[in-house]
């Protein structure tokens, strides 16, 4: 049976991609995915584990004002460096 390169180009793509998600998964890392999946308490009780503590009021006040995790990030990292200086 012959396959096109498309078709084996999507069996390739699709092995990298069930590859990829078991090695997440398996190392726990934190993904966008994961987040989503949770509800605000959830979100607050992980931050907290990082000590990261948050109200879900101040964690709602912060997601409206930035466009993304990252932006949120890297502006609390700068906020943490100043406080420290």
């Amino acid at each position: 049976m012959d396959f096109s390169y498309i078709a084996l180009n999507r069996v390739v793509e699709e092995s990298k991609k069930r590859t990829v998600k078991r090695k997440i998964k398996n190392e726990e890392k934190i993904v966008l995915s994961t987040g989503r999946k949770r509800n605000d308490s959830q979100l607050i009780e992980k931050l907290s584990s990082f000590q990261i503590y948050l109200t879900r009021e101040k964690l709602g006040e912060l997601c409206g004002k930035f466009l993304s995790s990252e932006e949120m990030e890297d502006n609390m990292q700068r906020a943490i460096a100043e406080s420290y200086f």
